[in-house]
């Protein structure tokens, strides 16, 4: 029975992740193509132009098939995110970097904005850590907080340990530390790179992270193959300000992770 919910609880989440996705599976998988296949072939005849012996059609069959890497790996990201496919997570690790920074390379080479396609690539991660569902401990997860959920009038500064917050009210850190302080490793932090060193110490199985698109793209492609869980945040008055966090989606993914027979590992 507990069995039965926790399926069907993944596959909503799954669901509404894909969702978020949308931008990478569709607009990504477009751009990804085209580059791809008018490289590959352009390439390839210029190659087999200049030259027509035997090296050269070669070496224009390695270059065709080299250009069309970023294709494949979406393919395969693909049929992993469905779950037609199986690979360990180092294998899918290595794909899903491939994939993401060729279609920030494509975006930028168009001019495009890169926010909406970090968005996706933060639920299609979630989606392949979503598909390796499975028990954990409360003591093998980290949760990392970005500094940038305090409110700019409180007179303490909460950095590392949200033990620092005074519960005065003023922002969601009182409501974190009264609903889950204590009992999960939590570490509240001001930018990437401290938050890449607070997972270097901590040695976590699972991260379950809060911060911007751009900061937990960058993160996640750091930390890859290590599974982290991306809740992003929303930034009403701009980057790094009185950020906002759907703290009943966050306390629903930690929990979801923790139950005794539903947790996560990194098989």
């Amino acid at each position: 029975m507990v069995g039965s919910h926790f399926n069907k609880e993944i596959e909503h989440l799954k669901q509404s992740e894909f969702l978020g996705a949308n931008k990478t599976l569709t607009t990504g998988f477009t751009l990804v193509f085209i580059t791809s296949m008018a490289g590959a072939t352009l390439s390839a005849l210029i190659i087999m132009f200049i030259h027509t012996n035997i090296l050269s059609i070669l070496l224009a069959i390695i270059v065709y098939l080299f250009l069309l890497l970023p294709l494949i790996s979406y393919i395969f990201i693909y049929l992993l995110a469905k779950g037609i496919i199986i690979s360990s997570r180092h294998t899918e690790a290595k794909v899903l970097k491939i994939l993401q920074l060729t279609i920030e390379f494509i975006y930028r080479l168009f001019g495009f904005d890169l926010e909406n396609i970090q968005v996706s690539f933060v639920h299609l991660n979630n989606i392949l850590v979503l598909n390796r569902a499975k028990k954990f401990k409360q003591d093998d997860i980290l949760i990392l907080l970005p500094h940038c959920l305090q409110n700019d009038d409180c007179n303490f500064r909460i950095t590392k340990s949200i033990e620092l917050c005074h519960r005065c009210g003023k922002c969601i850190f009182k409501d974190i530390r009264d609903k889950i302080g204590g009992e999960y490793r939590i570490s509240v932090v001001p930018g990437g790179s401290q938050a890449r060193e607070a997972v270097k110490g901590a040695i976590p199985k699972l991260v379950i992270a809060s911060a911007c698109e751009r900061d937990m793209t960058s993160g996640i492609l750091d930390t890859l193959p290590l599974m982290v869980y991306g809740v992003l945040i929303e930034r009403p008055y701009g980057y790094c300000q009185r950020t906002v966090i759907d703290l009943q989606k966050l306390l629903k993914i930690i929990h979801l992770f923790t139950n005794e027979s539903i947790a996560i590992t990194d098989g």
